[in-house]
């Protein structure tokens, strides 16, 4: 799935919820 990746990087709020605590703080910083 394409999609996630992209809003991983892009919308960090949204990965956030999908998966709290998956992604490290230094990818929440480049929002």
């Amino acid at each position: 799935m394409g999609d996630v990746e992209y809003q991983s990087g892009f919308g960090n709020e949204f990965a956030s919820e999908a998966v709290p605590g998956a992604l490290p703080v230094g990818q929440n910083n480049p929002q």
